[in-house]
């Protein structure tokens, strides 16, 4: 015992102020087993948790990650900015809308021998033709940013800046007199009118021909649409037609097909539809008419355009033809290509597919610019 006692406490007790001797300790045997509390230095085996440490070789594998860097392969991007290099040339392109690129060369000479067009002089025309409109106190000379907007006034005058000056003032006077009427009519909202084809642009124009309007009286039916849903229908073809640049050069032809007109339609000629139609058309409108053609007129015809002739300008009234159904009077102006059958042309029907994807194309910026 004195051997375990010296062994116990010389190893753990070694304060001095204790006061015990191996004596004392001696006469209290069974605290000896306290010391087995330095069993307790076992618990250094928790350094065993220092396996925790582990864990790192599992955080160390997360670095793997990195391999996303892989991904700084899509820096190719940054071959984008090359591309900054293309939109500065881009920025003069769209100040240029169709209608201010260049004419194909043939158009460009009709352009100039019809209408005294000269590319070279359009940038000065233009500018002229704002400065006037500002002298004159108009509020839309800064209206539309897109000068193609005024190269088609001046284009429908020849170009003469006094002309189209008094041409523009119409213009905007008559869409604040009728805004309903001038209000552009979507052709998805309008489908039930258009799939009776009663006014349509034929599909070919022809070599430098001008786009023909085919209006048929019969096919409107009065029993669900006014003579004014008429009007702004034809205005609305109007104002798509002149975004064409060619169409501004060449103008339009109108046939009008007057079979089938009853006296629902004849009471539809009212002095304020007859007035309205012609004042929204005549002299206000950008838009060159190279003839209005009348066919399968009815016995009385005179009556009916009698309502219409004290509106007409005499300009317009030397353009008015009417041929019955001498077909072949009427392809001395409108060339057989491209009429349908039904008028002696060469064409199987009336084929308005073509021009309803035209409305549906241009409807977004229309609704937007006008």
């Amino acid at each position: 015992m004195e051997s375990y006692e010296d062994c116990v406490f010389g190893c753990s007790s070694t304060t001095p102020s204790s006061g015990l001797s191996l004596s004392q300790h001696s006469q209290e045997p069974q605290e000896p087993q306290e010391p087995q509390e330095p069993q307790e230095p076992q618990e250094p085996q928790e350094p065993q948790e220092p396996q925790e440490p582990q864990k790192p070789q599992e955080e160390p594998q997360e670095p793997q990650e990195p391999q996303e860097p892989q991904e700084p392969q899509e820096p190719q991007e940054p071959q984008k900015p090359q591309e900054p290099q293309e939109e500065p040339q881009e920025p003069q392109e769209p100040q240029e809308s169709p209608a201010m690129q260049p004419l194909p060369p043939e158009w460009a000479e009709k352009a100039r021998l019809e209408l005294g067009e000269d590319p070279s002089q359009t940038p000065a025309r233009l500018e002229e033709l704002r400065e006037r409109l500002r002298e004159t106190g108009s509020d839309h000379a800064d209206l539309c940013e897109d000068e193609s907007f005024y190269l088609t006034f001046l284009r429908a005058r020849k170009f003469n800046v006094e002309k189209t000056v008094k041409l523009v003032r119409r213009y905007w006077e008559m869409r604040r007199r009728y805004p309903d009427v001038c209000r552009f009519a979507a052709a998805s909202k309008h489908r039930r009118f258009h799939d009776t084809k009663a006014i349509s642009v034929l599909q070919d124009r022809g070599h430098f021909e001008a786009p023909v309007i085919l209006a048929k009286i019969d096919y409107f039916d009065l029993s669900h649409i006014t003579p004014m849903y008429v009007v702004r229908q034809y205005y609305t073809l109007l104002e798509t037609c002149s975004l064409d640049p060619l169409t501004q050069v060449s103008g339009v032809h109108l046939i009008l097909d007057l079979q089938g007109v009853n006296l629902k339609h004849i009471r539809m000629m009212t002095p304020t539809f007859v007035s309205t139609a012609v004042s929204l058309t005549q002299e206000s409108f950008p838009m060159r008419c190279r003839g209005v053609h009348v066919v399968n007129q009815p016995f009385g015809f005179e009556a009916i355009y009698a309502l219409f002739k004290p509106f007409l300008a005499e300009k317009l009234r030397r353009k008015i033809r009417v041929f019955g159904s001498d077909w072949r009077a009427l392809h001395e102006h409108v060339p057989p290509a491209v009429l349908p059958h039904l008028y002696g042309g060469r064409r199987q029907g009336i084929d308005n597919a073509p021009w309803l994807q035209r409305l549906a194309d241009v409807e977004e910026a229309m609704l937007a610019c006008r």
